[in-house]
């Protein structure tokens, strides 16, 4: 059997490496032991979506997405859009937040379609609007991208879905981040009319909805980043003082502390670009005593350094938001050197893991690389092994996309010496297995087809042993492609024809 005859079908099934107690577990030796439960179209839909959404916590997420698209066939034909739409924008937010922008495109646009097309309406009371909140991500994904026309075209169809709980507070972020596009695309003038248009929205808005106040002086930063850019200083310092001035009666709340810090360090660099050292000097002190400034209640361990850190943090998602890489990683690095000082002990790896999660929305991996080594570091001594081996397998996997073999390589061979040693746990076995796999995947991509192999075959017999068929269908085709790869017909024939059977049977499961 053909390889394109068997691919769609064959990811549709994976393995996991999740505990035998757990339903994906249990629902694959159900499969196994042919035991199809009686079920109508619209709860085999849902199985199917519960299934493929196991299967792609087993770090294997295209290997999830045909089952799902059976899933949405299934629902589609229940009349059920709905419920359609919200799987494809939970799918489309899991591969978006794991890296993969590109991939997740597709979902959001379709999330779109049925939305401008009335096929699902969102319902008056329900936050955010699924319609919109799909076309600011589709616009978002475009910006990260550099594909500025794509963006805006995005976003001013998320303008066009009207929302009377949401309303112009949402469409003020929107006009913002039009804003954001037309100035990274080189169109200042562009930039501060839409500006002036989203300030013009949030000023209807009122100061009640939470948060609104300080979008409005984070705003009055941009406009006055945009000023500067072009070398008008004093329409820049104008900008700033307005937002600082309307942060005077903001005491008490840790959102203030953000849009001073941020806008006296902006005015400090505006000053220090025009070589007026007093000022700089001056603007320096009232930032770091801003930093200091006390809150009536610290959330998480209750300590000055975390909570510095944070605001910091803070302050790098607004620039890595306007696409400026640079000024973004330095406060991240401000931040993580004050958390590390914490005697709040994760207060290092919570900036981390927020950081790393950052750049990873916005797909900028080789920065979330960065950060995960920096967390390996931290986290390795005093881990347990099974913690160990998923970091250092979430660590191969990023060096995986950035095709970076060797590397990747290495993590996964160390994530399994970690585990091997001990085996003490239920999934220990099925995340050796799915170790094996992945480095298989390595050498195959390296062109190593003996030692590409070698470890497939050490994980066809795991799951073999464990009563896995998922898992087994996925490495027969893995193993029947690099047959086909090397010529050898006859051996990618046989090993099609074995994944063909084993599907199915797994596929009858759904379909009784």
């Amino acid at each position: 059997m053909r390889l394109t005859q068997v691919s769609a079908i064959a990811l549709t099934l994976v393995f996991s490496f999740l505990p035998v107690h757990l339903p994906g577990w249990s629902s694959s030796v159900a499969i196994a032991e042919g035991k199809p439960p009686k079920i109508d179209r619209r709860e085999r839909a849902m199985l199917l979506i519960s299934k493929a959404e196991w299967v792609y916590s087993a770090r294997f997420p295209e290997a999830s997405l045909p089952l799902y698209e059976q899933g949405f066939r299934l629902l589609q034909e229940v009349g059920d859009r709905t419920q359609e739409a919200d799987v494809l924008m939970e799918l489309a937010n899991r591969i978006r937040f794991g890296g993969r922008l590109q991939a997740a495109l597709p979902y959001y646009q379709r999330v779109l379609a049925l939305h401008q097309k009335g096929i699902v309406v969102a319902a008056p009371q329900r936050l955010p609007h699924q319609g919109k909140a799909s076309a600011i991500a589709i616009g978002e994904i475009y910006q990260a991208s550099g594909q500025f026309d794509q963006a805006l075209s995005a976003y001013e169809q998320a303008l066009a879905f009207k929302h009377e709980i949401e309303g112009e507070w949402t469409d003020a972020n929107i006009v913002t981040k039009m804003g954001i596009v037309h100035h990274l695309a080189g169109r200042p003038e562009r930039a501060i009319a839409a500006y002036q248009q989203a300030q013009s929205l949030y000023r209807r808005t009122g100061d009640n909805l939470p948060g609104v106040f300080f979008q409005k002086t984070k705003l009055l930063n941009r406009v006055g980043l945009v000023h500067q850019s072009q070398g008008q200083p004093k329409l820049a310092l104008a900008a700033y003082q307005q937002g600082l001035a309307a942060l005077k009666n903001k005491r008490g709340e840790p959102e203030r502390i953000v849009d001073r810090v941020l806008t006296l360090e902006n005015i400090r660099d505006l000053y220090q670009a025009q070589g007026e050292k007093a000022q700089v000097a001056a603007y320096t002190q009232q930032a770091k005593e801003a930093l200091s400034e006390p809150l009536p209640a610290l959330d998480v361990g209750g300590t000055d350094h975390f909570r510095i850190a944070e605001v910091l943090a803070t302050i790098g998602s607004f620039y890595l938001e306007a696409g400026q890489l640079k000024r973004a990683k330095h406060y991240y690095d401000r931040a993580v050197a004050i958390a590390r000082e914490s005697p709040f002990t994760p207060a290092e790896d919570n900036i981390l893991s927020r950081i790393r999660t950052d750049y990873r929305q916005l797909g900028r991996l080789e920065q979330t690389l960065s950060v995960q080594q920096r967390q390996m570091e931290i986290s390795r001594p005093k881990g347990q092994s099974i913690n160990i081996a998923s970091s250092l397998q979430f660590l191969g996997e990023t060096y995986q996309q950035l095709q970076q073999w060797q590397p990747a390589l290495s993590a996964y061979q160390q994530a399994l010496s970690t585990l091997q040693p001990s085996q003490k746990s239920n999934h220990e076995p099925l995340t050796i297995a799915l170790l094996r796999f992945r480095i298989g995947t390595v050498y195959q991509a390296q062109g190593q087809p003996e030692q590409a192999l070698t470890a497939y075959q050490q994980a066809l017999a795991l799951y073999q042993e464990f009563r896995f068929p998922e898992g087994q269908v996925q490495v027969l085709q893995q193993i029947g492609k690099l047959y086909e790869a090397q010529g050898k017909v006859e051996l990618a024939q046989q090993h099609y024809q074995q994944a063909e059977t084993l599907l199915n049977q797994l596929l009858s499961f759904f379909q009784t």
